[in-house]
C-alpha cells in the first residue's frame, strides 16, 4: 500500500497552520455563493446559482472575472455573477451512449483540464465508476480510470500526480487515493470530520467539512488538523475554491485566442 509513497512525498501538502490565507469561495447546499476573507474566514453571500432544473450542485470552480463553474449532477455550467447568464460547457450524457451517469467534484488537472468522478447507476453492462477529464478548449472527454467498487462515489477529487488521484468519499467519511493508470487502490485515510469538498489555497490542501469547517490534509500520512471555522453560511457546505482562475473559452473566441490566455494563466500558476 505504500509502494507510492515516493510520489506522494514529491507533492506533499503540509498540515503547518498558516498566518492567514489566501481569499476563496464556498458553495452552500441551496446553492447560494459566499466569498470568504481569507484572514478572518467570514463569507458574504454573491449570488445563488440556479441548479438548471437538475438534483443538485455538488461543488464549484472559480473562472475569472464575475464568472463561477457549477458541477451540477450531469452538467457542468458556468455562471455570471453580475448579469445571471448561464452557459453549459459540457453535458455528461453526451458522451455516453446509454445509460444514466452522475458526476461529481471538480478539480483543475495538472494538464488543464477539468476533473471529476462519475458514477454510472444505471448502465445496462453494469455499474461503473470512474475518473474522468474534460478539456473545455477542444471538447474532448476521457475516463482517466475507474476506482474502488467498494465507494459509491466521490464528492470531490484532486489530483496529487499525474498518476495518483483522491476521492473523497461521501456515503463514509474517508480519502481513497487511487493509481489512474490502472484503477489500483493505493491507499485509504479514515477521517473524524463528515467531509464537502477538498480546497487548494497557498499549496496547502484543505478539507472543507459540511458544518464549514477547514481542515488541514496531509496527502501522505492522511493526517487532519483543525485550521478554523468558516462564519456567514447558511445551512450545509457541499464545496469550495480558489481565488485562482480556470479560464473557460467564451463562445465565439477563436480556439488560438483561447489558448492563448490558458498559457498566460499557467504561467502565472508556475
Amino acid at each position: 500500500m505504500r509502494t507510492t509513497q515516493v510520489i506522494l512525498t514529491a507533492c506533499l501538502f503540509s498540515s503547518t497552520t498558516l498566518a492567514g490565507i489566501s481569499d476563496f469561495y464556498v458553495a452552500g447546499a441551496d446553492s447560494r455563493i459566499y466569498s470568504v476573507d481569507g484572514e478572518t474566514l467570514q463569507a458574504t453571500e454573491i449570488f445563488q446559482i440556479d441548479r438548471n432544473g437538475q438534483i443538485g450542485m455538488n461543488e464549484i470552480l472559480f473562472t475569472g472575472g464575475d464568472t463561477m463553474l457549477a458541477n451540477i449532477t450531469g452538467q457542468l455550467v458556468q455562471y455570471d455573477m453580475v448579469t445571471g447568464v448561464q452557459t453549459t460547457i459540457m453535458t455528461l450524457s453526451d458522451h455516453y451512449d446509454s445509460g444514466l451517469q452522475q458526476a461529481s467534484g471538480l478539480v483543475r488537472t495538472l494538464d488543464d483540464r477539468l476533473g471529476f468522478s462519475v458514477f454510472e447507476y444505471v448502465n445496462p453492462s453494469g455499474t461503473d465508476r470512474a475518473f474522468a477529464a474534460y478539456d473545455p478548449f477542444t471538447g474532448e472527454y476521457e475516463e482517466l480510470s475507474g476506482y474502488a467498487t467498494d465507494d459509491v462515489g466521490y464528492l470531490d477529487v484532486y489530483q496529487v500526480s499525474s498518476t495518483i488521484m483522491l476521492g473523497l468519499n461521501w456515503s463514509s467519511s474517508h480519502v481513497t487515493v487511487t493509481d489512474i493508470t490502472d484503477g489500483s487502490q493505493v491507499d485509504r485515510f479514515e477521517l473524524d470530520l463528515d467531509p464537502a469538498s477538498f480546497l487548494e489555497l497557498d499549496g496547502q490542501l484543505y478539507i472543507l467539512d459540511d458544518s464549514s469547517d477547514l481542515f488541514t490534509f496531509d496527502t501522505v500520512t492522511g493526517e487532519t488538523e483543525f485550521y478554523g471555522s468558516i462564519v456567514g453560511v447558511s445551512g450545509s457546505t457541499i464545496g469550495g475554491t480558489s481565488g485562482v482562475a480556470f479560464r473557460i473559452p467564451a463562445p465565439g473566441v477563436p480556439m488560438m485566442l483561447a489558448m492563448g490566455g490558458l498559457v498566460a494563466a499557467r504561467r502565472r500558476r508556475d
